[in-house]
């Protein structure tokens, strides 16, 4: 039992020292990034084999992300754009793992529809307002960042659902996880499309993103093997 708590201990040292250095702006510390970001997936992943055989999705989540992980580390448009891609390949994958059948007795239908305006609300929201700034800054990007805007709140209102519906600790490890990464995907939008930059505001995405991550895992896999 001691080799997952030691990955676990890793990965949150790693994690919390990248988004600590993420808000730093000296080519010293861009180089380091360099070396902890693409060390977050697979320390991850590593820590949920070491619990159990975790789910087909969740691995391809993980992959995707690292791809996504590797090009926003190049804050050019192209770097973005296979950023972008590769998160939206693993909200794909995450989406397929958490709506997969599970037990409904409709004792939490209200809870789950007031879920699913608040998701619908952040979509479009969100979708408006970039959409507009786009219009302004980068017409081409406007469809692409809106879809992905949709497919973010997809995934974590599913996340949300599903976690409703299994309870207990897994399920407030998929609210949770699912809440926090749509926040973290809103912060990357601002941080790329805001009016300025704010201070501080990289770290924040990164820990919001790395927590997302961790609790997914660990709520899909205790999830699964409850069932």
């Amino acid at each position: 039992m001691r080799r997952p708590r030691t990955t676990a201990m890793v990965y949150a040292a790693v994690s919390a020292l990248d988004a600590l250095l993420a808000s730093a702006e000296s080519p010293g510390v861009k180089r380091i990034r360099r070396i902890t970001k693409p060390a977050l997936m697979p320390l991850l992943a590593l820590d949920a084999h070491s619990h159990s055989q975790p789910l087909r999705e969740v691995d391809v989540a993980l992959a995707a992300s690292w791809v996504g992980d590797v090009g926003l580390l190049n804050s050019s448009d192209a770097g973005f754009l296979v950023g972008v891609g590769g998160f939206a390949a693993a909200h794909a994958s995450y989406l397929k793992a958490l709506t997969a059948p599970v037990p409904d007795s409709g004792t939490k239908r209200a809870t789950i529809n007031t879920a699913a305006g608040a998701f619908s609300t952040a979509a479009i929201s969100a979708g408006t307002l970039l959409w507009k700034r786009l219009s302004q800054t980068d017409p081409l990007l406007r469809v692409p960042v809106a879809a992905y805007a949709g497919l973010v709140s997809t995934m974590g209102f599913a996340a949300v659902r599903r976690g409703l519906l299994t309870g207990g600790g897994p399920g407030r490890c998929l609210i949770a996880g699912g809440i926090l990464f749509t926040v973290s995907d809103g912060l990357v939008a601002l941080t790329k499309f805001g009016p300025r930059r704010y201070a501080g505001l990289d770290t924040l995405v990164m820990a919001t993103y790395t927590s997302a991550q961790a609790l997914l895992v660990a709520g899909l896999r205790d999830a699964t093997s409850d069932r």
